[in-house]
């Protein structure tokens, strides 16, 4: 099995940057190039979840700032490694625009983590993997978060 292009999503948490490790490790193993996506979510389920680490005034510019950085940070740390890679920045559904990249790009794996959440939040908000894993197009590596992630959450 070959993965000549994965795709890793960001959302700037610690447990997004345990995706990225893993998805490093196999990029360095098959010559592979990454793909990464921040996806801003402006729907109306989403505005609360947001509101209570941004400012409501220009919410989107604020998150296209702050998911910009998360990028860029994660590139300059696999060009570091010398890993091939390309950036995105789409605002949408994220399980939408993370499957249409993977499908518009050709990915052969998509390497991202579940925040695991459980109960109302989860029935609230869903699982971006779940539903990532419903509609990709190739396969999905979640990376579940370690115990040390665990704890502190």
């Amino acid at each position: 099995m070959s993965y000549q292009k994965l795709l890793v999503p960001l959302d700037g948490s610690d447990l997004s940057a345990q995706a990225l490790e893993d998805a490093a490790v196999l990029a360095d193993a098959f010559g592979s190039e990454i793909l990464l996506i921040g996806a801003i979510d402006l729907t109306a389920g989403m505005y609360d979840v947001y509101s209570e680490a941004f400012s409501p005034v220009d919410l989107k510019a604020q998150l296209e700032k702050f998911l910009e950085g998360a990028l860029d940070r994660a590139a300059a740390q696999l060009e570091g490694q010398g890993i091939r890679v390309r950036r995105f920045l789409r605002v949408g559904v994220p399980h939408d625009e993370i499957a249409e990249l993977a499908d518009e790009e050709g990915v052969d794996l998509i390497v991202m983590t579940t925040h695991g959440r459980k109960g109302l939040t989860h029935l609230l908000l869903g699982s971006v993997a779940e539903k990532v894993i419903r509609t990709a197009p190739c396969p999905v590596l979640v990376v579940r978060p370690r115990p040390e992630e665990k704890e502190a959450a």
